[in-house]
Formats: structure tokens, C-alpha cells, sequence
């Protein structure tokens, strides 16, 4: 499929990657040569009312969100395929590739992970206090926090992106009864319930931290019904230390709270969990941090160099882009658990619906 050579503001390089109901490309603002992340809803879900609202909300929700740790908006609007957000382009990769990439030379080190949760930490912290105009809480939630949806930069930066399944008191479109959403491997106990709060966020904080120092999921099962049985099950994390001896006492059992089946067990917000995680274990610099995702992605840092990636075909995998499309399913007459898997999805979140208990 041909690109547009033009959406809203921005010039489009090129064509980077697509899912069931959205188009991602590489875009160019004229005036500054910055690169942006476009994301826009293909015609026929633009038609659908259910998804152009859940998109607007996204857009509408990120406008308000201002801080160097959250990837941030450019610009929303509607295009004669579709409606689109224009994102900040983040030099660098996701958390899940800095993951996989780094397997092979072993576990990552603890004070690059503490660094990390303190960057998505304040993320959180600025996110779920924050106000409208009118001095009122937003009350957000984001509700997808996992290593496809941290970025981290060759600044030395780990930014949160993706605000596309976060619940905030003034959304349009409201979660229906019995629907709940996020990736099944990050679920909180309560979002089965289909509750949350910011408590919820700090609980799939805590098993992303879990899974860095580990180098697996906690929740690592072969079906979704498996995944959300365990939840169901779920008491607290086991014990770090058990896989990485040289973890501090005082990070495992913090790691343990924050992943606590209650949400009453686990710090009060993410201000307070960054702060317990300072007192835990020194965190790395934000330049120890760079230098050691510049050695993880030398390819994507030579692009960066070079310029070169202007060039390349749409078939790379390109940093910035593990941002999640709009999630939306509406609930059937499925007993106990329907499941709405990546056919929705560039990131690979979904949709599900729990019925009973």
C-alpha cells in the first residue's frame, strides 16, 4: 500500500507497520524536521463510531499529559482516510527489545532496572494527580503499563507511551460493565473485577521490574485462561532473590508489596513507590542508562548517525513504534471469559470481558 505523502501537518517518510484497525508511519513536521510516530485509524474503522471515540479519547487525554518521562502528543486529527495522532518519534527501543536483545549477555543490572522503574515511576506519579482546568482530579489510570509500553532512549531516558486503554474520569467512552482491559500478563487481581486505580498501575510496575531482573514473565502461561486463573490466584510475587541472589533484600521485598493481590498492601502511589525504590538500591544515572541502550541498539544508532533510515524500506522494525491501537470489543453472550486477541492491535494489547467469577 502506497503512502500518503502528506497527513495533517506532517510530511510522511514512509510506511512502518499496521494492525487490524490501524496504519503507523514515519512522519516529518516541515517547519523543524522533527520525526513523529503517526498513528491513524484505517476508513473503515473511522466509520465505526465506537472506535473514532475511543481514539479521540486517547488523543484528547495525552494532550493533557506534559512530562519528559510520557511520550508526548504533536497532534490529533482526521484525515480523508482516517482520524490520526502524530507522536513523539523516541530514539532508542522498547523495554521488551532492550529485554530480548540483552539475554544473550546475561541478566540486567540492578541499578539500570531501578532507574528505569524511577523514570516510569514519575510517569505514573504526574499522570494520576493530575487536574483539569477547573482543579478537578482526572483521575487516570493507565492500565497497560509493560515493556512494550516504556521506551527507553539513547538519552538515557525511560518514557511511558500509549495512554490508549487508560481510564480517566472524563472520558466519552466509558469501559462497559463486565469489560476489562490490559495485556493478560500485567492484569491486577482487582482489574477482573473491573476495578483500578493508580494501586493498579504500581502492580504491573512491579511485575515489569520482576520480569527485567528475572528475564521472564512471572505470569508466563500458554493460554489466556491459564494467565488469568494464576491471577485470580495470585497472593504476591515470589521472591527475586531465589533467580538473582545479588538483588538487595529491600528491592525483593518491595517488589513483593508493590505486587500484592490487595491493593491496601502496596504503597499508596507511584511517588511513594519511586521513593521506596531510591531507598531500596542506588539507581544508575540517566548517562549510565544511555550508554548501555546505545551498546543494546548499535544498528538503530548508526541509523541515527547517518540519517539513513529516511531510506529503508517499510519491513524494519523501528523504535518508537511499539505503541498499542485502539482496543475495543464489545462484550458477547460468552460465558466466564471472552477473549478479543491482536487483531486489534500494532502492540499487541487486548480486550477481554470476564463474566462470573
Amino acid at each position: 500500500m502506497a503512502s500518503p505523502e502528506r497527513i495533517g501537518s506532517f510530511d510522511v517518510v514512509r510506511r512502518v507497520g499496521a494492525g487490524g484497525m490501524g496504519e503507523i508511519f514515519l512522519g516529518r513536521r516541515p517547519e523543524d524536521g522533527e520525526y513523529v510516530a503517526i498513528k491513524r485509524l484505517i476508513r473503515q474503522a473511522s466509520k465505526d463510531p465506537v472506535f473514532v471515540g475511543m481514539f479521540l479519547d486517547e488523543g484528547r487525554l495525552a494532550a493533557r499529559l506534559t512530562h519528559p518521562k510520557i511520550v508526548r502528543l504533536f497532534e490529533l486529527g482526521e484525515s480523508p482516510e482516517g482520524h490520526y495522532l502524530a507522536i513523539e518519534w523516541v530514539d532508542g527501543g522498547s523495554l521488551r527489545e532492550l529485554l530480548e536483545r540483552s539475554k544473550p549477555k546475561g541478566p540486567l543490572p540492578v541499578d539500570l532496572i531501578v532507574r528505569i522503574g524511577v523514570d516510569v515511576a514519575e510517569a505514573l506519579a504526574y499522570a494520576h494527580v493530575l487536574r483539569d482546568e477547573r482543579d478537578t482530579p482526572l483521575e487516570i489510570v493507565h492500565r497497560d503499563v509493560s515493556p512494550a509500553n516504556v521506551m527507553v532512549s539513547f538519552a538515557g531516558q525511560a518514557k511511558l507511551l500509549d495512554f490508549g486503554l487508560a481510564k480517566a474520569r472524563d472520558q466519552l467512552q466509558k469501559t462497559q460493565p463486565g469489560m476489562v482491559k490490559g495485556k493478560f500478563g500485567y492484569l491486577a487481581p482487582e482489574q477482573l473485577a473491573g476495578t483500578s486505580d493508580g494501586r493498579t498501575d504500581l502492580f504491573a510496575l512491579g511485575l515489569v521490574l520482576w520480569e527485567l531482573l528475572a528475564g521472564r514473565k512471572y505470569f508466563d502461561h500458554e493460554t489466556a485462561a491459564a494467565t488469568v486463573a494464576a491471577v485470580r490466584q495470585h497472593a504476591a510475587c515470589a521472591s527475586i532473590r531465589t533467580l538473582r541472589p545479588d538483588v538487595p533484600a529491600a528491592l525483593d521485598q518491595l517488589l513483593q508489596r508493590v505486587t500484592a493481590a490487595d491493593p491496601k498492601r502496596r504503597p499508596a502511589n507511584a511517588g511513594a513507590f519511586r521513593e521506596a525504590l531510591l531507598r531500596a538500591t542506588p539507581a544508575a544515572t540517566p548517562e549510565a542508562l544511555g550508554e548501555h541502550v546505545k551498546a543494546t541498539f548499535p544498528d538503530r544508532m548508526e541509523e541515527v548517525n547517518r540519517g539513513s533510515f529516511v531510506d529503508m524500506d517499510g519491513s524494519s522494525d523501528f523504535p518508537g513504534l511499539r505503541t498499542t491501537e485502539i482496543e475495543a470489543q464489545r462484550a458477547r453472550g460468552v460465558p466466564w471469559v471472552a477473549v478479543a486477541l491482536g487483531a486489534l492491535a500494532i502492540g499487541g494489547a487486548v480486550a477481554f470481558a470476564v463474566f462470573g467469577s
